[in-house]
């Protein structure tokens, strides 16, 4: 499935305003620091091979 259709779905079924009311964010800018209290962040264990990470490397819209 393209970048495209998904974004399109997503966009459909409203989930970027829900993403920017629940989390404080809006999607391309969703950090896993500085969220509101109670939201869960879970980051793939394939990054523990790493010993720096960087979150939000781009901009909003990078992935555009």
């Amino acid at each position: 499935m393209s970048y495209e259709r998904v974004k399109e779905y997503f966009e459909q079924v409203g989930l970027p305003e829900r993403v920017e009311a629940a989390i404080g964010h809006a999607p391309g800018a969703v950090c896993p620091f500085a969220i509101r209290d109670g939201v869960s962040v879970y980051l793939d264990v394939s990054l523990r091979r790493f010993s720096t990470t960087f979150a939000v490397g781009g901009s909003l819209g990078t992935a555009d």
